[in-house]
């Protein structure tokens, strides 16, 4: 009876280590190999009483942190990204920013020269134009080398500048503020290139800068957070490179009347890892007035 019962809990221990094991390396599996390698696309409406009628229904597709030759961000993937990109027929396309991976922990990246992976960018089209910003991760490897790069594809950056766009009678405005994190912004610049009093859609990569906006700006749209790149049952995001920890994660905020919006971006740092926070595409349609679709995204819960 002694050595029967012995064997069964034997062999329960057997099953549970063996399903334990099994789910370890499932996990691992979708972490390392599949999620990074989805792409998902969102769509995101957020209200701008001060639109003009003229850009209702504006749509803007946001791209960052593409980190190009780390983990599963190839050339081929770059590809991808811009032809689903224009598939989605966006207004505007703007780029927030650290198109290579500049840390040691990134070492093992494969390095893409900003010449090479600009070509694909190049095939980007938008009605109103393709603009960008840089990051911090640009500014550590080479930020001028970069921006040229960006220029000779036919994208303008927005270092800390603005650029007027109409329709018809009216017009708003793309500002793009340098990046916080390698203290190159500049938000009193920036604002004293816009001459109007039309709406502001500011873009920058690490969304630290929001709480320093001027009221007349409207909207701004960041990166650099990955989402928290990875984000656990129940214990959520565990560690954001934010001054604000994690506050500002991931989704649409609204704060002192201004709008914030965060992509999780595309590619990865540190180490070539997402979970439940997909590569994506984000979209966003501007309205006059109407319900946002996403305030109160599912964002993940701040750590204590």
């Amino acid at each position: 009876m002694v050595v029967s019962r012995f064997r069964r809990l034997k062999f329960r221990n057997k099953v549970i280590v063996g399903l334990t094991a099994l789910a370890v390396i499932g996990l691992a599996l979708w972490a390392f190999v599949i999620e990074p390698n989805r792409l998902v696309v969102t769509e995101t409406s957020i209200a701008i009483p001060e639109l003009p009628p003229e850009f209702e229904g504006m749509r803007i597709a946001a791209l960052s942190d593409l980190h190009v030759g780390f983990g599963a961000m190839t050339m081929d993937k770059l590809r991808d990204v811009v032809s689903r990109t224009n598939a989605l027929h966006p207004d505007v396309v703007v780029l927030l920013g650290d198109y290579v991976s500049q840390l040691r922990s990134d070492r093992h990246a494969a390095r893409v020269d900003p010449e090479v992976f600009g070509q694909p960018l190049a095939e980007l089209h938008a009605a109103h134009g393709v603009y960008a910003v840089l990051g911090n991760h640009d500014w550590w490897y080479n930020a001028p080398r970069i921006r040229r790069a960006l220029e000779r594809a036919g994208i303008r950056v927005l270092e800390n500048d603005a650029v007027r766009i109409e329709r018809g009678d009216g017009a708003v405005w793309i500002a793009g503020v340098g990046d916080h994190w390698s203290r190159h912004h500049d938000v009193r610049k920036t604002e004293g290139r816009i001459t109007d009093h039309s709406p502001v859609i500011a873009i920058t990569h690490t969304p630290d800068v929001f709480a320093e906006l001027p009221p007349r700006f409207n909207l701004l749209l960041a990166g650099h957070t990955h989402g928290g790149q990875v984000n656990l049952p129940i214990l959520g995001v565990l560690s954001v490179p934010s001054k604000d920890g994690t506050h500002h994660v991931i989704g649409h905020y609204r704060e002192n009347g201004h709008d914030l919006f965060i992509t999780p971006g595309i590619g990865m740092s540190i180490l070539p890892v997402r979970f439940r926070v997909p590569p994506e595409i984000s979209v966003l349609t501007l309205t006059r007035e109407g319900m946002d679709s996403t305030l109160g995204r599912n964002q993940p819960p701040p750590t204590k």
